[in-house]
């Protein structure tokens, strides 16, 4: 894809993005991961009235696990040091 210039928008910029639309970017990204939390809520809820709390939190902690496995491994990352 090209910009009004004719330069390729993609790769340019620190975060990959054309440094006319990093507002717009982050707005959307943004409203994006509000609206996975307002979902996320909303289904917790449901859960627990279906299953109840304790199988709601045992999933949750089971859900949480890869994340908790990788936490090593992020901070050994060469651009950590």
């Amino acid at each position: 894809m090209l910009d009004r210039a004719g330069g390729d928008v993609h790769g340019e910029g620190e975060e990959g993005t054309h440094p006319d639309f990093k507002a717009t970017h982050y707005a959307i990204v943004t409203g994006m991961m509000a609206l996975t939390a307002m979902l996320g809520g909303a289904l917790s809820g449901f859960g627990a009235l279906a299953y109840g709390y304790a199988w709601l939190f045992t999933l949750a902690f089971v859900a949480s696990v890869p994340g908790l496995l990788l936490i090593p491994f992020v901070a050994y990352r060469p651009e950590c040091q």
